[in-house]
């Protein structure tokens, strides 16, 4: 009779936000395929809608990722549909596809008519005048031509770093120099003591 309970009774578990304790089996939300392959679900479906919810409301991004720990798989659509429609929230998905395919052709665009920059992987778009370009980002100095045409390749123009290199040993001459004379200016208080 003791091994009928064990076999129909229901796993317990605790939510990692809310702390609630739910049901694991019971879930009738669709989760990532990671999670589901290795059992660890986490999260209740409250608090995994939410996440879902949040993410699209505030326009974060247009991906989604999986807010199970140690997971950073992007969930697909038919995942967030499934959590949308669960909790009755027809029109933020309706927002949220249409908002997709409209990434997804910008995202076209940017690859079509812009280069990465080799450091920081930013892209730019060049807007007539010379090939000398500076990432806004990060500052690195790279020609347009060699970039776009070595998209991965790191360019060897690269004057921030030597810049950065210089103005740090300016500094800490400085602060050499302005040691130097504050002891000088301290041995010279002591003769006075003295």
């Amino acid at each position: 009779m003791g091994r009928r309970r064990r076999k129909n009774a229901k796993k317990q578990a605790l939510c990692s936000v809310c702390q609630n304790s739910y049901v694991s089996s019971s879930s009738f939300l669709t989760r990532c395929s990671t999670c589901t392959t290795m059992s660890r679900h986490t999260l209740c479906d409250g608090c995994f809608y939410k996440h879902i919810f949040t993410t699209i409301s505030n326009d974060i991004t247009s991906r989604v990722i999986c807010p199970e720990p140690m997971c950073d798989t992007e969930l697909n659509k038919e995942i967030i549909q499934s959590a949308f429609h669960a909790f009755g929230n027809q029109p933020l998905w309706e927002d949220y596809v249409s908002r997709s395919n409209w990434h997804g052709k910008s995202n076209q665009w940017i690859k079509k008519f812009s280069v990465r920059c080799p450091d920081c992987r930013v892209p730019i778009e060049k807007n007539g005048g010379c090939d000398r370009m500076t990432c806004t980002q990060c500052l690195l100095c790279f020609s347009w031509e060699r970039a776009k045409f070595s998209n991965w390749i790191r360019i060897p123009i690269m004057w921030r770093k030597n810049k950065a290199k210089i103005a740090m040993t300016f500094y800490i001459c400085l602060i050499i120099i302005f040691m130097l004379f504050f002891v000088k200016f301290l041995l010279f208080r002591m003769k006075d003591l003295i």
